[in-house]
C-alpha cells in the first residue's frame, strides 16, 4: 500500500521533510516557471537521498511526468543547460503506461531520465520491484510503501514484484552490492524462474549451478559474482542542472 507524508509516523516527518528541500533545490527549482501539471522524482534518487543525503553519483535520477509537453519543455531546459540526449523512445514494452522516455546526460552529473506515463504517482511507484525503491517526492509531497522505512533502516531487499526485465538482474546486483540483503529463498526462486523461462534477461548473472530450490543452496561468490565486496564511494558530489 502507497502511502502520502501525512500518513507516515511523526519520527520520519524530518527525514521527509529535507528529503522534500533538496529536491526542491536541485531538481524542481529550474522549472518554478512552467506550473507543470504533475510530476515528480521516484525510486533509487529517492532512496539514496534520504539514506546519504543526496543522490548517488552511480544512481539515475529518473523525472516523471503526465503531459507530454511538460516533459519536452523540461527536456528543452535541460538541454538549454548543457545536457545531451542519449536515448529518446516512444515505447517501453515492460510498462505499457510508460508513452516516452528520454534520456540525457552531462559530463560529471547524474543520468537523468524523463518519463511520461499515463498513471498516478501512487499507481505508478506500486509497481516498483523492490519495497526500498517504492518512493516518491514531489514539490510539496512524498510518496511511500508502508514497509519502506523498516526495510530501508533494515537494508532488507524484499522484492515485491517479479519483473523480469532485461534490467532486473543488475538491479537485484546493485543494490546487494550497497550493502542491501534479499531472503535466499526469493533469491534462488527468482533465478529459478529466469532459467526455467523466456525472460530476457543477460543470463551471464543467473548462477550454473542452482539446485532444487527447495533443497539448502549456500550462496557463494563464484556463483554470484555481485556478492563480491563493493565499496561505495564516499564524497558523492550532488547533481547538478
Amino acid at each position: 500500500m502507497i502511502i502520502k507524508s501525512n500518513n507516515i509516523i511523526l519520527e520520519n516527518s524530518a527525514i521527509i521533510t529535507r528529503c522534500i528541500k533538496y529536491f526542491n533545490e536541485h531538481v524542481f527549482q529550474y522549472a518554478s516557471k512552467y506550473n507543470f501539471n504533475e510530476w515528480f522524482v521516484a525510486g533509487g534518487a529517492v532512496l539514496s537521498t534520504i539514506r546519504n543525503g543526496k543522490i548517488d553519483i552511480d544512481q539515475d535520477a529518473d523525472i516523471y511526468f503526465r503531459i507530454i509537453n511538460d516533459l519536452n519543455t523540461f527536456k528543452n531546459e535541460l538541454i538549454n543547460r548543457g545536457y545531451v540526449i542519449t536515448i529518446e523512445t516512444k515505447s517501453y514494452k515492460e510498462f505499457s503506461c510508460i508513452s516516452e522516455v528520454v534520456e540525457l546526460k552531462k559530463t560529471n552529473t547524474n543520468t537523468i531520465d524523463l518519463i511520461c506515463i499515463n498513471k498516478s504517482i501512487q499507481e505508478y511507484i506500486d509497481e516498483f520491484d523492490f519495497t526500498v525503491c517504492k518512493c516518491a517526492v514531489t514539490t510539496n509531497d512524498f510518496y511511500c510503501c508502508d514497509s519502506f522505512f523498516e526495510d530501508m533502516g533494515k537494508y532488507r531487499l524484499r522484492i515485491d514484484k517479479k519483473l523480469y526485465n532485461k534490467n532486473f538482474i543488475k538491479r537485484l546486483q546493485k543494490y546487494i552490492q550497497k550493502g542491501y540483503s534479499a531472503n535466499e529463498e526469493d533469491l534462488v526462486n527468482i533465478f529459478m524462474d529466469i532459467r526455467n523461462s523466456q525472460y530476457n534477461v543477460d543470463q551471464q548473472y543467473v548462477p550454473l549451478s542452482l539446485k532444487n530450490p527447495l533443497e539448502k543452496w549456500e550462496f557463494g561468490t563464484d556463483q554470484m559474482p555481485f556478492l563480491k565486496e563493493n565499496k561505495v564511494e564516499d564524497n558523492i558530489p550532488e547533481i547538478v542542472l
